[in-house]
Protein backbone atom coordinates (compact mmCIF):
# COMPACT_ATOMS: atom_id res chain seq x y z
CA UNK A 1 0.00 0.00 0.00
CA UNK A 2 2.84 2.11 0.76
CA UNK A 3 4.11 1.92 -2.55
CA UNK A 4 1.16 1.65 -4.41
CA UNK A 5 -0.43 4.34 -3.35
CA UNK A 6 1.90 6.40 -1.07
CA UNK A 7 -1.06 8.98 -0.41
CA UNK A 8 -2.88 6.54 1.45
CA UNK A 9 -0.30 6.20 4.25
CA UNK A 10 0.65 8.30 6.68
CA UNK A 11 2.97 6.39 8.97
CA UNK A 12 4.56 2.94 7.93
CA UNK A 13 6.14 0.44 10.25
CA UNK A 14 8.32 -2.32 8.34
CA UNK A 15 8.85 -5.44 11.26
CA UNK A 16 11.74 -8.07 10.54
CA UNK A 17 11.73 -6.71 6.79
CA UNK A 18 14.83 -7.02 4.14
CA UNK A 19 15.52 -5.27 0.88
CA UNK A 20 14.59 -7.76 -0.88
CA UNK A 21 12.75 -11.15 -0.24
CA UNK A 22 15.62 -13.26 -2.49
CA UNK A 23 18.58 -14.15 -0.27
CA UNK A 24 20.83 -17.27 0.42
CA UNK A 25 18.89 -18.20 3.58
CA UNK A 26 15.71 -17.90 1.70
CA UNK A 27 16.53 -20.19 -1.39
CA UNK A 28 17.70 -22.44 1.02
CA UNK A 29 14.20 -22.39 2.66
CA UNK A 30 12.87 -22.56 -0.43
CA UNK A 31 15.04 -25.63 -1.68
CA UNK A 32 14.07 -27.48 2.07
CA UNK A 33 10.04 -26.99 1.09
CA UNK A 34 10.59 -28.99 -2.32
CA UNK A 35 11.03 -32.00 0.04
CA UNK A 36 8.20 -31.49 2.64
CA UNK A 37 4.83 -33.70 2.57
CA UNK A 38 1.77 -34.75 3.88
CA UNK A 39 0.97 -34.15 6.51
CA UNK A 40 3.50 -31.64 7.25
CA UNK A 41 5.36 -32.62 10.55
CA UNK A 42 5.38 -31.12 13.92
CA UNK A 43 9.19 -31.70 13.86
CA UNK A 44 9.23 -29.66 10.92
CA UNK A 45 7.13 -26.59 11.77
CA UNK A 46 9.40 -26.21 15.13
CA UNK A 47 12.86 -26.55 13.25
CA UNK A 48 10.93 -24.07 10.92
CA UNK A 49 9.93 -21.37 13.72
CA UNK A 50 12.70 -21.83 16.00
CA UNK A 51 15.32 -20.89 13.18
CA UNK A 52 13.61 -17.46 13.51
CA UNK A 53 13.55 -16.61 16.71
CA UNK A 54 16.73 -16.01 19.03
CA UNK A 55 14.99 -15.23 22.03
CA UNK A 56 13.24 -18.28 24.05
CA UNK A 57 9.39 -18.44 23.04
CA UNK A 58 6.87 -19.03 26.11
CA UNK A 59 6.59 -22.88 25.16
CA UNK A 60 2.66 -22.31 25.22
CA UNK A 61 3.14 -19.43 22.09
CA UNK A 62 5.33 -21.35 20.71
CA UNK A 63 3.10 -24.59 20.26
CA UNK A 64 0.08 -22.31 19.37
CA UNK A 65 2.40 -21.04 16.68
CA UNK A 66 3.08 -24.77 15.87
CA UNK A 67 -0.21 -25.73 15.88
CA UNK A 68 -1.24 -23.12 13.63
CA UNK A 69 0.97 -24.00 11.17
CA UNK A 70 0.69 -27.40 10.87
CA UNK A 71 -2.95 -26.75 9.32
CA UNK A 72 -1.33 -25.87 5.82
CA UNK A 73 -0.54 -28.42 3.51
CA UNK A 74 2.17 -28.99 2.00
CA UNK A 75 1.57 -27.35 -1.14
CA UNK A 76 0.49 -23.88 0.67
CA UNK A 77 4.15 -23.89 2.35
CA UNK A 78 5.65 -24.19 -1.01
CA UNK A 79 2.99 -21.97 -2.92
CA UNK A 80 3.50 -19.35 -0.36
CA UNK A 81 7.15 -19.20 -0.60
CA UNK A 82 7.47 -19.21 -3.70
CA UNK A 83 4.86 -16.20 -3.96
CA UNK A 84 6.52 -14.23 -1.72
CA UNK A 85 10.26 -14.62 -3.21
CA UNK A 86 8.87 -13.96 -6.73
CA UNK A 87 7.75 -10.51 -5.38
CA UNK A 88 10.62 -8.69 -5.47
CA UNK A 89 10.21 -4.89 -5.03
CA UNK A 90 13.99 -3.62 -4.35
CA UNK A 91 13.52 -0.69 -6.22
CA UNK A 92 10.25 0.54 -5.28
CA UNK A 93 11.01 1.68 -1.31
CA UNK A 94 12.15 5.23 -2.68
CA UNK A 95 8.16 5.62 -3.52
CA UNK A 96 7.12 5.37 0.06
CA UNK A 97 6.80 9.16 1.50
CA UNK A 98 5.39 8.17 4.95
CA UNK A 99 7.02 8.90 8.23
CA UNK A 100 8.64 5.03 8.48
CA UNK A 101 10.12 3.01 10.93
CA UNK A 102 12.08 0.01 11.00
CA UNK A 103 12.32 -2.46 13.85
CA UNK A 104 15.35 -5.31 13.44
CA UNK A 105 16.18 -7.99 15.57
CA UNK A 106 20.50 -7.77 15.62
CA UNK A 107 20.30 -11.77 15.28
CA UNK A 108 17.89 -11.63 12.30
CA UNK A 109 19.05 -14.76 10.36
CA UNK A 110 16.83 -14.01 7.75
CA UNK A 111 17.63 -10.42 6.60
CA UNK A 112 21.14 -8.71 7.69
CA UNK A 113 21.95 -5.62 8.60
CA UNK A 114 23.03 -4.73 5.19
CA UNK A 115 19.33 -4.22 3.93
CA UNK A 116 18.42 -2.32 6.74
CA UNK A 117 21.08 0.16 5.69
CA UNK A 118 19.89 0.04 2.29
CA UNK A 119 16.55 0.79 3.18
CA UNK A 120 17.22 3.79 5.19
CA UNK A 121 19.05 5.33 2.21
CA UNK A 122 15.83 3.99 -0.05
CA UNK A 123 13.04 5.19 2.68
CA UNK A 124 13.68 9.53 3.03
CA UNK A 125 13.36 9.78 6.90
CA UNK A 126 13.41 6.39 7.63
CA UNK A 127 14.28 5.55 11.58
CA UNK A 128 16.22 2.61 12.26
CA UNK A 129 15.25 0.81 15.86
CA UNK A 130 17.76 -2.38 16.71
CA UNK A 131 16.86 -4.71 18.75
CA UNK A 132 20.33 -6.46 20.25
CA UNK A 133 20.12 -9.86 21.28
CA UNK A 134 16.58 -10.63 19.32
CA UNK A 135 16.32 -12.57 15.83
CA UNK A 136 13.75 -12.30 12.87
CA UNK A 137 10.11 -12.32 15.01
CA UNK A 138 10.62 -8.78 17.08
CA UNK A 139 7.34 -8.96 18.15
CA UNK A 140 7.22 -12.55 19.14
CA UNK A 141 10.48 -11.97 21.02
CA UNK A 142 9.69 -8.84 22.39
CA UNK A 143 6.10 -7.81 22.14
CA UNK A 144 6.23 -5.22 25.03
CA UNK A 145 9.13 -3.22 23.54
CA UNK A 146 7.36 -3.42 20.10
CA UNK A 147 4.17 -2.25 21.05
CA UNK A 148 6.07 0.51 23.56
CA UNK A 149 7.95 1.97 20.09
CA UNK A 150 4.79 1.40 17.94
CA UNK A 151 2.83 3.52 20.46
CA UNK A 152 5.87 5.82 20.57
CA UNK A 153 6.31 6.49 17.06
CA UNK A 154 2.23 6.80 15.86
CA UNK A 155 1.81 9.45 18.70
CA UNK A 156 4.65 11.30 17.11
CA UNK A 157 3.56 15.04 15.74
Amino acid sequence: MAIAHPERVNRLVLIGTGLSPVNPVTREVQSTLRDLSDPVSAEFARDFHAGTAYVPLPESFFEQIVRESLKLPARLWRDVFAGLLAYDDAEQPARIAAPTLLIWGERDALFPRGDQDRLMVAIRGATLRIYPETGHCQNWERPEQVAADLSAFLREP
